[in-house]
């Protein structure tokens, strides 16, 4: 803040100082999503600019879609995590990778 501006925080109620922090906070929020949208999209545009070069980048690319259907679709059915988490499994054993995504949370 620079030396000559007024401090409007310290001449608020409390009430109203908790509505000012609300709304900051909100503000705050609102930054992030938009930063965040722009993140997953350009990953979106890296992961479909061209098809699968092998089966570990098809086998990744499976995952980040089921992964976000299920954040999409709130998915909290545990049997259904169970199955997502099994793919994800074999996903890793025929690739050689390490498990990622539900079960390894």
């Amino acid at each position: 803040m620079p030396p000559d501006s007024v401090d409007l925080d310290g001449h608020r109620s409390g009430t109203e100082q908790q509505a000012t922090d609300q709304r900051r906070q909100l503000e705050a929020v609102r930054q992030d999503q938009g930063r965040l949208e722009e993140r997953q999209a350009t990953f979106d545009a890296f992961m479909s600019a061209g098809p699968a070069r092998n089966w570990p980048e098809a086998a990744a690319r499976a995952q980040y879609v089921i992964q976000l259907l299920m954040d999409s679709y709130g998915v909290r059915d545990p049997r259904q995590r169970e199955l997502v988490a099994r793919v994800f499994s074999d996903f890793a054993t025929l690739t050689g990778d390490t498990p990622k995504g539900p079960e390894a949370q």
